[in-house]
Order: C-alpha cells, then structure tokens, then sequence
C-alpha cells in the first residue's frame, strides 16, 4: 500500500471547501465539534486510505498559520486569502504551502516527538514533488448518465483545478470515491450562501467543457418554481384601536400593498423596515406607536446615525462581491432592508 500522502493543494482544496460549505461552530481552544471533526477527515480520505489524526491536524495548523481560516463570531469561515490562493497558478500554491510548512517547523518547538517526525515528513514530501499544469486532454468532470427528475450526478476527476474544485462542492452532496449529487435541496442551500443560477451553469460548463444541456436547465427552471412554492418572511403585525384608524393609514402611499397587507378591520401586516417609518408618521401627528422597536434610531458617529452607516456597509460588501468572492453571501436582502429604514 502507497504511503498516505500528507499535504497536497487538492486535500488542502477539500478542507477548505469543507470549511466553506459547514461554517462549522468553533468551541473553545480553537476546537470544532466531533462531528465536523470526523466529517472534515472523511472528505480528506484518500483512496483505501484511512485518514490518520496527524493528517487531520497538519491540514488544521496550515490553515491557521497562513490565515486561510477564521472565527467570525461563533463560527469558522474561509478567509479572503484562501480564495486567492485557490486560483493562484500550481506553482505558486506549492511554493506557498513549502514556506508555510517550513514555517510552521520552525515554531513548532513545543511540539512532541512523533508529530514533528510526520511534519518533517511532510514536509519533505511536498519539497520532492511539483505541482504541473493539466494538460490532460479529458474533461475534469463529467456528467454521470442523463439528468435525472430529483438530482444530477458528476464525476469530479483529479484535473480539477482547485478554485473550480472548491466552488462545485458547494453545490451538492459529495463524500470520497463518489460522485457530487446535485438535488434541488442542495441547489437551494447554495442559492442562500450567494450563488445563482447562471453562475451555476457556468460553473457546470466549465468543469465539464461542454454547454450546459438544454434537459438539465429545462429541470433547473423547474426545480427554482419548486422551491418558491413556500415563503417565509419576518414581519409586524399592527393593530388599532378603531377600524377608522388603521383605514386612515392605509389610504397614506407609503403604507399600500404591496408593503402593508390588511388581514383584517383592525389588523395589518408590515415589513420590518417600515418600523422607522411608521414611527415617524405617528409622531407627526402627535401619537406614538407602542411595542418592541429594534430600530431604535441611535447617533453614533459625528451626528451620523448608526442606520446610514450600516447601509454604507453593507453597500460596499455587495459591491465588492462584484470583484472577489466572498466568505459569505453577499447581503443583498439586509441592504434592501437598510434602505427602506433611510427613505
């Protein structure tokens, strides 16, 4: 049996793309759960392999080491300059994970004896070998038989590049020596962390090299009237004290369906973001609105209100999801939100 290979950019791919797709909880000491812990090693199994805990743990000090991951709150996420390096050219990632291997030798003088043994070999792994372009004349991936009704079905070969590698995992369900299946459930999931369709198809062309078949996007406008059958949103309900005034409310523009939705003479509901406005409205006419108020106008910065600056925010996140990918969905809903409170 071939000795298990420690590090390489594809396993270095998987536990980030694996890192990605969970946002896993982080408990304390920089920790993840058992859980996480035993799925991250089974994406990184290699081929009548075992994954060994040493593995595990070279791939979890690398990452941290080069700021590949980190804690955003409770959770852990991919970091901006992961993304980078997964669409650096080969050369430059294997030299990146040399030095960072290197480095991490060198600080590693606590470490006990039998780990240091399996840092420096892998380390002198990844110093006797060197990453290559492909020049494999067949698709990095390819469909498995014909779209079916319920899910699609790829085989993900080696020749993947690994920015490719890493976005088509995020689209579906996949485990070592098994395809990615792809079902409306898995595209939906990927929908709320920032993709959409066309980038999709694209994504889907470009491993395969071949257009996307005219079956499988018939089935994926399908699948997207699937999944809009059920809606769910946040909103208020309000309630006065005559009919007459929640009449009079309703006859203001602001306060017409779409946004304000009468249920019944003395109920309505609103979206969240009308709260500010509402408020206003009420004030002006010498009457207040009683009830939980989140919005809470507030001044924080040099007269600024804490409002404008977070919609400043999120602004420039969506417009930097234009340039580069995110760690998260780019916050298109909170925007939307953000500016109903400031009109």
């Amino acid at each position: 049996m071939p000795p298990i290979l420690p590090l390489t950019s594809y396993s270095l791919t998987l536990f980030l793309a694996y890192i990605h797709r969970a946002a896993p909880p982080v408990l304390s000491g920089k920790r993840l759960p058992v859980a996480h812990q035993r799925g991250l090693q089974h994406w990184l199994k290699l081929p009548n392999n075992p994954i060994s805990p040493e593995q595990y743990r070279l791939h979890w000090q690398l990452a941290h080491q080069v700021n590949f991951i980190k804690s955003s709150g409770q959770h852990l996420i991919v970091t901006p300059r992961a993304i980078s390096w997964l669409h650096d050219d080969p050369a430059e990632q294997h030299t990146s994970l040399t030095c960072a291997l290197d480095q991490l030798i060198r600080q590693s003088s606590n470490t006990p004896a039998s780990e240091m043994v399996y840092l420096n070999y892998a380390h002198q792994h990844l110093c006797r070998t060197r990453s290559q372009d492909d020049t494999n004349m067949l698709p990095p991936a390819y469909w498995l038989g014909e779209p079916e009704d319920d899910a699609w079905y790829f085989c993900l070969t080696p020749q993947l590049k690994p920015w490719l590698l890493f976005q088509l995992l995020q689209l579906g369900e996949w485990q070592p020596e098994q395809p990615l299946c792809c079902t409306p459930i898995s595209l939906h999931q990927a929908m709320g962390r920032g993709y959409s369709w066309e980038k999709l198809f694209w994504l889907i062309e470009q491993a395969t090299r071949c257009p996307f078949p005219l079956k499988a996007r018939q089935q994926a406008h399908r699948w997207q009237r699937q999944n809009l059958a059920y809606h769910l949103e946040p909103t208020w309900l309000l309630t006065t004290a005559q009919p007459e005034q929640l009449a009079t409310l309703l006859r203001q523009k602001r306060f017409r369906q779409p946004h304000v939705r009468q249920i019944s003479p003395r109920q309505a509901t609103m979206p969240l973001s009308l709260r500010p406005t509402l408020d206003r409205w009420l004030n002006n006419r010498g009457l207040v609105l009683n009830g939980p108020n989140p919005h809470r106008e507030t001044m924080s910065i040099d007269g600024v209100k804490d409002e404008a600056l977070h919609w400043l925010g999120l602004r420039v996140l969506v417009g930097l999801s234009s340039y580069i990918h995110l760690p998260c969905p780019p916050p298109h809903p909170q925007l939307e939100e953000q500016s109903h409170q400031l009109s």
